[in-house]
């Protein structure tokens, strides 16, 4: 039977911590099971953990019972499968949990930083279209009336309305025309690799991208290399998470750099994508064998890095948008009540 059971990253999350809390607990894999499967109320995220114990019952182990029953990333595979030939299967289970809060908690930080900006970039074209489409319409009329040569700036601002009024249909049709062709090809692996290398080209996109990928990644290392995982492998795995081409190729040489036998510092040296410290404490955990835990201590890093850079752009994004759309907003006033200005002084 296929896997056909879905799920989100909080469902993932909560899954994997009952189970790990439960195996800790020194329940066995199959009770543990059916007590998460008392506590699930849908339906359908039930059926499929039952069919996760009818595979235990049927004698498969629980990474192939779960892959049978349960889309999952290789990446859960392969840490599942470690921490079964290891017999930390509790310890594992509970480190997945921590990796989806972690997961969760980066991406509701994404949403909190383009919400805002996006919401008001929303809302001030939804006035300034209003502004232009009816207010400035109104004054229009009035000039007519007034038989006077109108100022540079209100004559820009009635000729960018009137654009706007006469062209609406057809640059809503380019936007959406151009919204469904990004999503068209925003899937193309080519598309994905140029975006990629031309964000890696801008210096403070570059130092976001890479602070997010470098926490990830370091994130994932650790919980691989600390579940038993070889190190390429691991390698392996972890560059399948990222959402850069650029990204995943530079892990990639890393992982065939090890394989040819170059030690993991040069290996890391050697790819230009890591920064001096890190590539430092990699050299000093890989004489004294503590990967692990060094990739641990370097994603807690990186995650309050992260966090702080993100707190960073929303605080100098937010007032830059509302001083241009502002201007904006304030150019138009000007340019409608000018005439009118000029026209007090002259009586």
């Amino acid at each position: 039977m296929q896997a056909s059971l879905k799920l989100t990253l909080k469902q993932r999350q909560s899954f994997y911590f009952n189970l790990g809390s439960l195996l800790l607990s020194s329940l066995d894999i199959l009770t543990a099971m059916e007590l998460i499967i008392e506590e699930e109320r849908s339906d359908k995220i039930r059926t499929g953990y039952n069919h996760i114990v009818y595979q235990l019952q049927c004698g498969h182990t629980f990474s192939e019972a779960f892959e049978m029953s349960v889309m999952i990333s290789a990446y859960e595979k392969s840490t599942i499968q470690a921490g079964e030939t290891s017999g930390n299967l509790a310890e594992v289970i509970s480190q997945l949990s921590e990796y989806y809060r972690k997961k969760r908690e980066t991406r509701r930080q994404l949403v909190s930083l383009f919400a805002y900006p996006a919401i008001l970039l929303v809302t001030s074209f939804s006035i300034l279209y209003f502004m232009m489409a009816f207010m400035v319409p109104m004054f229009t009329e009035s000039f007519r009336h007034m038989n006077m040569e109108l100022p540079m700036v209100t004559q820009l601002v009635i000729n960018l309305a009137e654009f706007i009024r006469q062209s609406f249909p057809f640059l809503l049709f380019v936007l959406i025309f151009m919204s469904t062709t990004f999503l068209m090809i925003s899937k193309s692996t080519v598309y994905k690799t140029k975006c990629s290398d031309l964000l890696f080209r801008i210096p403070l996109i570059r130092e976001a991208l890479m602070t997010l990928e470098l926490q990830r990644f370091l994130v994932m290392m650790s919980m691989l290399l600390s579940s038993k995982v070889q190190i390429t492998e691991a390698l392996i795995l972890a560059s399948e998470t990222s959402l850069f081409p650029t990204f995943k190729a530079k892990i990639r040489a890393i992982e065939h750099s090890i394989m040819q036998g170059t030690s993991i510092h040069e290996s890391f040296c050697n790819s230009n994508l890591f920064p001096v410290k890190l590539t430092t404490m990699v050299k000093m955990s890989e004489e004294t064998n503590s990967l692990h835990e060094t990739f641990e201590e370097l994603g807690s890093q990186y995650h309050r890095s992260a966090i702080e850079f993100q707190q960073l752009i929303k605080s100098v994004a937010e007032p830059i948008l509302i001083l241009v759309m502002g201007c904006i907003a304030g150019t138009i006033v000007i340019g409608m009540y000018l005439p009118i200005f000029q026209l007090s002084m002259v009586e």
